[in-house]
């Protein structure tokens, strides 16, 4: 399911992200970038498990929204997701946040961009 909070696109993903399943996400997310929508958070509370591939290739994709003044961000990011995230070295690239309403939030005032730190 996708929504749309001013000029965000909300990405509510749910199960296993592999290699194949996080397919769908990835073109989604190409399709929303390349329609100007370059501005995404994916909300993670429903994913038991993201495949390091996945997050390269959101990787690539969050490089080219940047191009356009977007980004993407990781929201409600669990323990175990957040492992990966480590391992992969993936928690230095991507800024996660403890909401969906403060990742949304971080677009428009960059003082919120601590989320990093989590």
């Amino acid at each position: 399911m996708t929504f749309y909070v001013e000029d965000v696109s909300v990405f509510n993903p749910s199960g296993e992200l592999t290699r194949v399943d996080g397919r769908e996400l990835v073109e989604k997310i190409r399709h929303s970038i390349q329609s100007d929508w370059s501005k995404i958070v994916i909300d993670l509370s429903q994913v038991d498990h993201i495949h390091y591939g996945v997050l390269g290739e959101l990787w690539g994709l969050a490089e080219a929204s940047s191009v356009r003044a977007g980004g993407i961000k990781l929201a409600n990011v669990s323990p175990y997701n957040r492992q990966i995230l480590r391992l992969t070295g993936m928690d230095r690239r991507f800024e996660t946040y403890d909401s969906v309403a403060d990742a949304v939030l971080s677009f428009q005032n960059p003082l919120l961009r601590q989320g990093r730190l989590h």
